[in-house]
């Protein structure tokens, strides 16, 4: 069996970086999207 030195060793190294920027980011749009979608249900109950 091939020692792969290159590989890491640690799992969490595996796990994709989220930079607070993304984060916020990511939490904007889905209050944006909720808010639209409290809007557009507002509207449809009013007709």
């Amino acid at each position: 069996m091939r020692d792969d030195t290159s590989k890491p060793k640690d799992s969490a190294s595996l796990l994709p970086t989220t930079t607070l920027e993304e984060l916020v980011r990511r939490g904007a749009r889905q209050l944006i999207q909720r808010a639209v979608e409290v809007e557009v249900e507002a509207l449809l109950s009013e007709s």
